[in-house]
């Protein structure tokens, strides 16, 4: 089953149990790893457009026109999987990082870590 799930790409990390461990505890210390769909604020909103402009530039697709919760969710996995502290930091990462793009443009690629 787990080489399905990783095939499925449905798997964010693929890592030994202790990394496991310190992956989650690591997760757990960000500030934004509490909240609850409904609770989902990216804060201002010049930041959701900039992130916006960035995948329409680079994918040639509107967001702006998706749910919201839909896009912050995905947006706060991302901000989680990469460990950011915030919608700059993250901001930043996008313009520098293409592969982080395509993350969050196909939402269902695992990021596999040798173990």
């Amino acid at each position: 089953m787990p080489k399905n799930a990783i095939d499925a790409g449905f798997v964010d990390f693929i890592l030994s149990p202790e990394q496991i461990a310190k992956e989650l505890s690591d997760l757990l210390k960000l500030p934004y790893t509490s909240l609850s769909a409904s609770d989902i604020d990216l804060g201002k909103e010049a930041e959701l457009r900039r992130i916006f402009i960035i995948l329409h530039n680079k994918k040639g697709v509107d967001f702006s026109l998706y749910k919201q919760t839909t896009i912050s969710r995905r947006i706060l996995r991302r901000l989680a999987l990469n460990h950011q502290k915030s919608v700059e930091e993250y901001i930043a990462l996008l313009r520098a990082n293409n592969n982080e793009v395509e993350q969050l443009f196909f939402p269902l690629r695992p990021n596999i870590q040798n173990w």
